[in-house]
């Protein structure tokens, strides 16, 4: 495909996925009226239409956009009935690490089930626990169960635009639960969890506490730049890297995940150009490119799968 139809088509499917937060949440009908449009499309092609083909292909772009943004809005409009504000318990499986920030510490927890008002429900996505003050001690897998405050979570505490429950800080959420004391949050067990990504972030809950085990304010700072838990770090070192506007080294961003890469690219090339059988079959610079992705999806993951983390893996 030429690079400008290939540019109208990006173009037509970022304005569906737009569009698909305003149009009405019908993800079959979209799907449906997909499928027509791609036989459509491959019978003007076929009968050499050209111009109707590209009118009818950026439709068909344009519908896939609008049905890919509403694959993601089914579960927020699914949960979203289920929850009212109201005192509730709630308990779930803690999916992500613990992080503190502005004086409170939030949890996530998926599988969440709510009870209030003598009924319990289960919500549809994660749910988001803010206990007032510092509540350390939590690792992911843990079964938490959490009193306070239950209430949804809109769009406007995070991207104004978009319609349904956004997580404030912690991604999309059915709701937010706000605890007004470490005392109200206990764990009940631990569930390790199952694939690759629960690995991982047991992995990353271990180098944490291994962290936290060493004195000094290096250990903090290593802590950081490799788990993304700033909250370790002394105030006095926090105010002299701002003072010397060096306070965004102290944030995992784009710099992080270029020397990462770098790093796995450089040692693959030249473990590949090293390797007879596989330098002569294969080309050794897209291979070692293809294979340092997975080490940017590990340390996405290991770092806590942070904003900043996430924009400079995908760019």
């Amino acid at each position: 495909m030429a690079p400008r139809p290939l540019l109208a088509a990006s173009l037509a499917f970022v304005g569906g996925v737009a569009a698909g937060a305003w149009l009405p949440q019908e993800p079959g009908a979209w799907a449906w009226a997909a499928g027509a449009l791609l036989v459509a499309w491959g019978a003007a092609l076929a009968a050499g239409r050209l111009r109707a083909g590209r009118a009818v292909g950026l439709a068909t772009f344009a519908v896939l956009g609008v049905l890919r943004c509403q694959a993601d809005l089914a579960p927020l409009y699914a949960g979203l009935e289920q929850v009212s504000e109201a005192e509730a318990v709630a308990c779930g499986r803690l999916a992500r690490p613990a992080q503190i920030r502005d004086g409170e510490t939030l949890l996530v927890l998926e599988g969440a089930r709510v009870r209030r008002d003598g009924r319990t429900a289960a919500l549809a996505l994660p749910l988001q626990v803010a206990v007032a003050g510092a509540c350390d001690g939590y690792a992911v897998g843990d079964l938490v169960v959490a009193r306070g405050g239950l209430r949804s979570v809109r769009g406007d505490r995070n991207l104004g635009w978009f319609p349904g429950p956004v997580g404030a800080a912690a991604g999309r959420c059915a709701a937010r639960l706000s605890v007004g004391s470490p005392a109200w949050v206990r764990r009940t067990g631990h569930d390790p969890g199952r694939g690759p990504e629960a690995a991982v972030l047991r992995w990353r809950d271990r180098a944490h506490r291994s962290w936290l085990a060493r004195p000094g304010a290096a250990a903090a700072i290593l802590d950081a730049l490799t788990t993304g838990e700033r909250a370790g770090i002394p105030r006095d070192v926090q105010e002299a890297f701002t003072r010397a506007g060096l306070a965004h080294v102290l944030a995992i961003s784009g710099m992080n995940v270029g020397f990462l890469a770098a790093l796995v690219f450089l040692a693959l090339r030249r473990a590949l150009a090293l390797c007879a059988p596989l330098a002569l079959r294969f080309p050794a610079q897209p291979l070692a490119a293809g294979l340092t992705l997975p080490a940017l999806w590990f340390f996405l993951l290991f770092s806590g799968g942070q904003i900043p983390v996430g924009r400079a893996v995908l760019s």
